[in-house]
């Protein structure tokens, strides 16, 4: 019985071998003549297929220009790991072994594209804004409402310090007002163009009418300075020397 499943099993074998090819790359004639045998019975479409995947085989480490020139270098060296990596495959376990290298790849170029805008962009932002904020040496010193006025307008006083070695000749940001807890009350764009001397400090007064109808404008009004979170994001500062930030 053993001899049996023995010839069995070797029949089995045999018949794949005559039915599924195998490369042969152990010298550059072997690999060509294997290749023929293989690509005789495949119609024009399997051909391609194929074919392009042994290149996608052949440059799985290649990525870019500078990456081909470096292994153009040692071609012999570079020929001998694309023949080990098909030698005694088929054309189905080719196909399969390139579909997983190009899966791979998109893999990782959607994660690249995917990254937030991408990680390595806003690392650069956030670094670019918390220099400005750097730059800019805010405080919030003052307000003054009177709800009997008719304007309904609210005073508030900033105070900016340059703490840089340039001129700045005008400056533009977000002054954003918090209470105690951190939560948000009012976000303000404020525009300066006045000059701030390098290392000078200035005060500046602003106004924003307060609707008495609205909870954040009233909260305001009516919350005690050494109550209110103060901060201010610096978006764009201009120089007298004709440069900027960013």
């Amino acid at each position: 019985m053993k001899n049996i499943i023995a010839l069995f099993a070797l029949m089995i074998l045999l018949t794949g071998c005559f039915l599924d090819p195998k490369i042969d790359a152990s010298d550059e004639d072997s690999f060509q003549s294997s290749l023929q045998e293989i690509m005789t019975d495949m119609n024009e479409d399997d051909k391609k297929t194929f074919s392009d995947n042994l290149q996608v085989i052949m440059f799985e480490n290649i990525n870019d220009f500078s990456d081909l020139m470096q292994q153009s270098q040692n071609e012999a060296l570079f020929m001998a790991s694309f023949y080990s990596k098909v030698d005694g495959k088929s054309a189905k376990e080719i196909n399969k072994i390139a579909n997983g290298i190009k899966s791979k790849k998109e893999k990782t170029q959607d994660a690249v594209e995917e990254a937030p805008v991408n990680n390595v962009e806003k690392i650069k932002k956030d670094g670019l804004k918390n220099s400005m904020n750097t730059l800019i040496q805010s405080e919030f010193t003052g307000k003054n409402y009177d709800p009997d006025k008719f304007t309904n307008e609210q005073e508030l006083v900033f105070t900016f310090k340059n703490t840089g070695d340039k001129d700045i000749k005008g400056l533009k940001g977000t002054a954003i007002f918090s209470d105690i807890f951190g939560d948000q009350i009012m976000k303000i764009g404020l525009s300066l163009d006045e000059q701030i001397p390098a290392g000078e400090m200035i005060t500046y007064t602003g106004y924003v009418d307060i609707n008495q109808y609205t909870d954040n404008d009233v909260k305001l009004a009516n919350t005690s300075i050494d109550k209110i979170q103060f901060k201010f994001d610096t978006e764009l500062v201009l120089f007298e020397d004709g440069t900027k930030l960013p």
